[in-house]
């Protein structure tokens, strides 16, 4: 497996998994309009430690957006990232 670290709209980004973080309880707003059907039905719930995978998401060029929730605590932003 190779990480790649990319200054890029994750929009464009080609890769096989683009990573999204979100704190407990708060959705992530760069891909709230993305999934809104995912938050929507509850699937993407938020809880900690929690990580749902959405295929070929809708607006993105990546082939799978694995969500991965963290700790209400965590307060520095984390950009998503490209895991090709």
């Amino acid at each position: 497996m190779q990480i790649h670290l990319e200054q890029t709209p994750v929009e464009s980004l080609e890769c096989d998994a683009l990573i999204a973080l979100t704190f407990e309880g708060a959705p992530n707003d760069r891909f709230k309009e993305s999934l809104s059907d995912v938050y929507g039905s509850g699937e993407i719930t938020g809880k900690i430690f929690e990580m749902t995978l959405v295929h070929r998401p809708q607006g993105f060029k990546a082939q799978g957006l694995p969500t991965n929730s963290l700790p209400p605590r965590c307060a520095a932003w984390l950009e998503p990232r490209c895991v090709i």
